[in-house]
């Protein structure tokens, strides 16, 4: 939201998923424009060989340093979009967006891609909350639709 005063803390995405097994990535589409004052985005490359870490705490700022240390000095990418622009991150990538100093708010979309032998773990998200999967199965294809049965559309 505009003028929130906080940032999103550097974190992972996958230890959050209710997924195990295979690779996962984020597409994060941004549907207006996000300059560095309106929170894009910024990346620790490499940070996706992290495979081993916990779910950082969102609260603290210091929750992913504290389990990764040679994070703390690791190279950052910031990267401001234009609307309709996209970035494509693996799940374990670090990442944190600057606050949003803006009178307008930041608002994207994002979708999250898995290799089709994953499975469902069982913890609660909100994307699959509710929607009465079997723990250790597949995520079914309608509701998870793979790459070849979109193509087949």
């Amino acid at each position: 939201m505009p003028h929130n005063g906080a940032a999103t803390e550097f974190h992972q995405d996958r230890p959050y998923w209710p997924h195990s097994g295979g690779q996962a990535l984020s597409a994060w589409v941004a549907l207006v424009d996000v300059p560095v004052d309106r929170g894009c985005m910024t990346f620790i490359p490499g940070s996706q060989r992290q495979t081993d870490l916990p779910a950082q705490n969102l609260s603290d700022h210091r929750s992913l340093m504290s389990m990764w240390p040679a994070g703390e000095w690791r190279e950052r990418i910031t990267i401001p979009l234009r609307a309709g622009d996209c970035t494509f991150h693996n799940a374990y990538t670090a990442h944190t967006a600057n606050p949003n100093d803006t009178d307008d708010p930041r608002i994207a979309h994002v979708v999250i891609y898995m290799d089709a032998d994953t499975r469902f773990t069982g913890a609660e998200h909100p994307v699959t909350d509710g929607l009465d999967l079997t723990v250790g199965g597949p995520f079914p294809e309608d509701r998870f639709p793979s790459c070849a049965a979109l193509q087949a559309h």
